[in-house]
């Protein structure tokens, strides 16, 4: 009977022992999804203020364009 409670234990410790090690691998890959979301999210923001500075770029262009056009005539 306590040989297999004892074999029964050790299966539990070697089970618990795997799932720990998936739980730490889960989380360790979760942490770098995170990082690499956060990264990306950077990277609109930037990608987001160098489309408005393109935009006022263009508009000034437009806008110097149009009194260009309007003192020639």
């Amino acid at each position: 009977m306590l040989h297999h409670v004892m074999s029964e234990f050790n299966a539990m410790t070697k089970e618990y022992e795997i799932l720990k090690t998936e739980a730490t691998t889960l989380q360790e890959k979760n942490n770098e999804m995170y990082d690499h979301i956060v990264d990306q999210d950077t990277r609109i923001d930037q990608l987001e203020q160098n489309v408005q500075v393109l935009e006022a770029e263009n508009n000034e262009l437009r806008r110097s364009r149009i009194i260009d056009a309007s003192t020639k005539q």
